[in-house]
């Protein structure tokens, strides 16, 4: 496990040095509620010339140059990096539907069988045992961006 954690990093590493020239898929914190918005969407990095940050390509159209590399995480599901209890995560909470375009943070409080049990910050908790709706909360920043 560490010697996959260490090539992720290794490899995120890389990619975050050269966002204007490699698409990873991301979560990114648009701000469409204003600036402490608790909702993040789902994209993937792109090019722009006219950007001094990341510039995400939204999965519903829209684009957001993010100069705040708090505001952007790299779509890194819990089944590839085995996460623990008090790890922060964004978490897609279904209020919508199962095609919920939201992601919210929260802490992972439990495991058990395969599953994660998500404390979300606003008070709501839920089971998670779908990994692709459990991202990993290391904003780009934390990779040395």
């Amino acid at each position: 496990m560490r010697k996959l954690l260490f090539v992720f990093t290794m490899i995120l590493g890389s990619i975050s040095l050269s966002f204007a020239q490699t698409q990873i898929d991301v979560l990114g914190r648009y701000y469409d509620s204003g600036f402490n918005s608790k909702y993040w969407y789902k994209g993937s990095t792109s090019n722009s010339n006219s950007c001094d940050g990341v510039y995400v390509r939204y999965d519903d159209g829209d684009t957001k140059c993010h100069s705040d590399m708090y505001t952007v995480v790299p779509f890194v599901t819990v089944q590839s990096t085995g996460a623990n209890i008090g790890d922060r995560v964004l978490a897609r909470y279904y209020d919508s539907g199962y095609n919920s375009k939201y992601w919210y943070l929260g802490t992972i409080t439990r495991k058990s069988g395969g599953e994660y049990f998500v404390e979300y910050d606003d008070g709501d908790t839920k089971w998670h045992g779908n990994f692709n709706t459990l991202v990993l909360f290391k904003p780009i920043s934390y990779y040395g961006n």
